[in-house]
């Protein structure tokens, strides 16, 4: 978004689509965890550091979750007179797709279209 956008977007809008990122950051981080668990299952005996660590992953992502649960809600209690500008909004926000996402469609149609899914490339 550029910081000239004059658009402007509701609060409760953004609230909802952070809500939808915080998700679906929640659902990769599982997806990881869930991987580690498989890889220390194979191993045999994981170390305790591996396990505290894979801990540590879980409360991530309860964090995730309850803070999605929280951005949602407050969502739902937002009147939708409240708006802000596009540009203010999104002109700190380094990530493009990021900020497309956050200030798409205010019909609905882009909540939970968030998708973490970075290329990796192998030597």
């Amino acid at each position: 978004m550029a910081k000239t956008d004059p658009r402007t977007i509701a609060v409760a809008h953004i609230f909802r689509q952070v809500g939808a990122e915080l998700k679906a950051l929640g659902d990769s981080l599982e997806a990881v965890e869930h991987n580690i668990q498989r890889i220390m299952a194979a191993s045999g005996r994981p170390e305790p550091q591996a396990i505290r660590e894979l801990q540590a992953i879980d409360m991530l992502n309860q964090y995730l979750a309850a803070l999605s649960r929280f951005a949602g809600d407050i969502a739902g209690d937002m009147r939708p007179e409240w708006q802000v500008a596009a540009g203010t909004a999104f002109k700190n926000l380094p990530l493009h797709a990021l900020a497309e996402r956050l200030g798409g469609p205010q019909d609905g149609e882009g909540l939970g279209r968030a998708r973490i899914d970075p290329e990796v490339e192998f030597f």
